[in-house]
């Protein structure tokens, strides 16, 4: 209890700090937790890129299209992969449909498959389109996924283009990035307070390694709350929580270096 006392005092007497600090931690461990999620509506809220080069993909849907778009996101010449909405898929599956002559319920094939937006990046030669498609069709299985044409449009300026495809692709992990100067910026003004407030307790009472009692404290106080956030939206994949693990250990060490605080300084 006393160190919840203490950590309480310190949260009482700098709120605001300690708000902006688990905003920025749960924003940051989110979007690392959910990076797909993350990186695709930050693709669909930036401007569409100028060359509109890309096909769409129909796959069955006891497939992992996560796992399928997250290697196809790695391919050279790949823009992005985009997950198609239910509304999306209903059209295509329509047209695809009625492309082949068949007179099937729309509403039952878009319970059978999933759909993704495979997009080029500007500059990316038919040849290598074409070894794209060939890719997917052999990580899915050809019986799995049925691919459509490609749509290609004339070149309008490939300069800009180019910039903006690569805005697009690291856009998350800048995001993210800067997310996790502020968070580490923050917990180092955090921690200049508690080794502070450590450092009298210990002058006056029984007790050693106040500070980092405190930290820990703090930290899986933090730890529950995003957690929770983040199962709630739904479970990470393996390397996104070796992140998130890998994360939080950097912030309790990043804290626990403050142990040589001076207090004339």
């Amino acid at each position: 209890m006393f160190y919840l006392a203490q950590l309480g005092a310190l949260i009482k007497r700098g709120a605001l700090s300690y708000l902006i600090n688990l905003v920025l931690a749960v924003s940051l461990m989110l979007s690392i937790g959910h990076f797909e999620q993350f990186n695709q509506r930050l693709v669909e809220l930036l401007p569409k890129e100028l060359s509109s080069n890309y096909f769409h993909a129909l796959i069955l849907d006891s497939k992992n299209v996560a796992r399928i778009a997250r290697k196809m996101r790695r391919l050279p010449g790949v823009e992005t992969v985009v997950l198609t909405s239910k509304e999306q898929l209903a059209t295509q599956v329509k047209e695809r449909m009625k492309s082949l002559s068949l007179d099937i319920s729309t509403d039952l094939m878009t319970a059978s498959f999933q759909g993704l937006q495979v997009i080029f990046e500007p500059g990316v030669k038919v040849r290598s389109m074409e070894l794209i498609r060939n890719y997917l069709s052999r990580l899915v299985g050809k019986e799995s996924v049925t691919i459509g044409d490609t749509h290609l449009e004339g070149e309008k300026d490939v300069e800009v283009g180019l910039l903006l495809s690569k805005v697009k692709r690291w856009s998350g992990y800048l995001i993210i990035t800067l997310l996790a100067i502020l968070w580490a910026t923050s917990l180092h003004f955090l921690a200049q307070q508690v080794w502070q407030k450590a450092y009298l307790l210990e002058q006056f009472q029984r007790r050693s390694s106040i500070a980092l009692k405190i930290i820990l404290l703090h930290g899986s106080a933090t730890l529950v709350v995003t957690t929770t956030l983040i199962l709630l939206i739904g479970v990470p994949a393996t390397i996104n929580l070796l992140v998130l693990l890998a994360v939080a250990v950097a912030g309790v060490l990043l804290q626990l270096r403050r142990v040589e605080w001076n207090p004339a300084g």
